[in-house]
């Protein structure tokens, strides 16, 4: 038959704060748990919640009633202070205390456990919400890991992106640039080059150095700059019929017209 431990290998690194002003409570509670937990203790709501603080457990587990600070007050404190507010944490009852079950779970109780209880019954509480707990530190540990590499991505084709319009601005003149000429400077294939500029612009190599030396020739004529010429050869276009057709079909209108625009505009 299997131990305790061996059913749960991973209990070993988690920590357990008892909180009890019953010393034979808090004893009890070590036996039972500290084969699979390290056990910390307190015995009134106040030094539980600095013992919280200093060992940051896993799980708390609180009597009701207790000097102090009761366990409901402790629990609320615990969840102002963000250092120690995520941690889960079991109500120990007696069958004639009091207690509102629907005001503990408002306040940040995860289980009540109705004294006199088993060994079975408290370990039942204790493994599933620590069960609970590893599962939801993997799944974030996931969510951040994804979501470091989607960073990373992001990273990599701003990257992308940020030395390819510097390629392209250090050759805005030259009319012989080619698509392979920029595939070979982002050191790529050409095939993958087209892929990457798809994937990061929506459009292709071509249309990408066209439409960025034309956003320059417009930046460039409302500068007053050039004449209409002189900014074409600047952007690199070698033709100026072919250099105003596609100048017209960007924005609407010709070179001429922007440079007898107001210069306010």
């Amino acid at each position: 038959m299997k131990t305790q431990k061996e059913n749960n290998p991973q209990s070993a690194q988690f920590k357990v704060l008892v909180v009890d002003d019953s010393r034979l409570i808090r004893s009890l509670l070590r036996v039972i748990l500290e084969q699979n937990y390290e056990v910390f203790e307190a015995d009134n709501g106040a030094t539980g919640l600095t013992r919280a603080l200093e060992v940051i457990p896993d799980l708390v587990i609180t009597d009701l009633m207790m000097p102090e600070l009761d366990g409901y007050e402790m629990i609320q404190a615990m969840r102002r202070i963000e250092r120690v507010a995520h941690i889960p944490a079991i109500m120990l009852t007696s069958v004639d205390t009091e207690f509102n079950e629907l005001e503990g779970y408002r306040v940040g109780i995860d289980a009540y456990l109705l004294k006199p209880f088993t060994k079975d019954q408290l370990l039942v509480r204790v493994e599933g919400i620590i069960r609970n707990r590893l599962l939801a530190y993997k799944a974030s540990h996931i969510y951040r890991n994804s979501g470091d590499q989607m960073q990373r991505g992001l990273d990599m084709e701003a990257s992308f992106g940020d030395r390819l319009t510097r390629h392209v601005e250090r050759e805005l003149n030259n009319t012989e640039l080619k698509v392979k000429h920029l595939a070979d400077a982002m050191a790529m294939s050409v095939s993958t080059f087209e892929r990457r500029v798809k994937e990061h612009f929506s459009t292709s190599p071509k249309l990408f150095i066209r439409d960025y030396r034309l956003e320059n020739a417009m930046r460039m004529l409302k500068a007053r700059r050039s004449n209409v010429s002189g900014v074409a050869r600047e952007c690199g276009f070698d033709n100026i019929s072919y250099f105003s057709l596609c100048f017209r079909e960007k924005f609407g209108f010709s070179p001429s017209e922007v440079l007898n625009l107001p210069a306010t505009m």
